[in-house]
């Protein structure tokens, strides 16, 4: 299993619509135009399956609170890792 650095980080409200880390302890080297283009992928691709990731860890974890810290993990990767995504 790869390691990913420690970060500090918290979600926006789930509730705006919205939702994209705000990483505190790390500046991103990405540009405005880059990072504008990385939340629109990470809302248009990622966001529409939350629901889903929730069912999913709710199944394999043995409380919601542990299933949500395993979709805010799993969240925190994928909207690191968006800007890789091909869309296929």
């Amino acid at each position: 299993m790869v390691e990913l650095p420690e970060k500090h980080f918290e979600w926006n409200s789930f509730s705006s619509g919205r939702v994209s880390p705000i990483v505190e302890s790390e500046q991103t080297s990405m540009n405005p135009a880059e990072k504008s283009l990385q939340d629109a992928a990470f809302q248009r691709y990622v966001v529409p399956e939350i629901p889903a990731l929730l069912r999913v860890a709710r199944s394999l974890t043995s409380n919601a609170h542990d299933a949500e810290d395993l979709v805010q993990d799993t969240l925190l990767r994928a909207y690191q890792a968006i800007v890789r995504f091909d869309g296929a």
